[in-house]
């Protein structure tokens, strides 16, 4: 049987382009056939996963604001949740759910900023599906912290120089107020692992101490 696409067009729409954890994300979807008629009785299905996001929107000198090199690269792909909900007689669904990262990550280290992508499908009765997919930044706080060190390299009790920088959400200079650093020591763990199959599994593991 000869393949047919579906004759009709889904579109994502979110209530703003950028949200802080503990926000509720409202989403627009809206699906019509390519005629202008409105897709009656269609079911919607969504999924919402994360990404790493780098901030990087304050220039004027080098702070880092939370990457380090060894996670530069690293997408850091996460899948959060799926749900499902129904076109209205007008072809439109809103999709509301509230995103908090301290809820969606147990691990503390991993509740930074994260770029949101949510994938949505809609099948009409006859069982045509189409996708559209939105993304959206969420940042973990109303402000970054960003650190610059006059050393990258330290010997035992030698001192050295560190500056704070703090910005909001769009890298424009803002005041904070009780601000607490923390040093830690950070150790790479290597270990090999033998498999089943007789070759070998190779892993870094890092170690925070304080």
């Amino acid at each position: 049987q000869e393949y047919v696409p579906a004759a009709f067009e889904v579109s994502v729409q979110s209530d703003k382009e950028e949200y802080i954890s503990k926000d509720t994300v409202n989403l627009d979807v809206e699906a019509n056939y390519y005629f202008g008629v409105p897709l009656e009785g269609g079911e919607v299905e969504y999924t919402i996963s994360s990404q790493n996001y780098y901030f990087d929107r304050y220039s004027d000198e080098y702070f880092n604001f939370g990457s380090g090199w060894w996670d530069s690269y690293s997408f850091g792909d996460k899948f959060i949740l799926r749900g499902k909900t129904s076109l209205s007689s007008g072809g439109k669904a809103k999709i509301s759910e509230i995103l908090d990262l301290e809820k969606i990550f147990k691990n503390e280290e991993d509740r930074k900023s994260k770029i949101i992508v949510v994938d949505v499908t809609v099948k009409n009765p006859q069982g045509n599906s189409i996708s559209s997919q939105k993304s959206f930044i969420l940042h973990a706080g109303e402000f970054y912290l960003g650190e610059n060190s006059d050393k990258s390299f330290l010997g035992k009790n030698e001192k050295f120089n560190l500056k704070v920088k703090s910005v909001d959400t769009q890298g424009k200079e803002v005041k904070v107020k009780d601000i607490t650093l923390s040093l830690y020591k950070t150790d790479w763990i290597y270990s090999k692992r033998q498999e089943a199959a007789g070759g070998y599994a190779y892993k870094w593991e890092k170690k925070r101490d304080l």
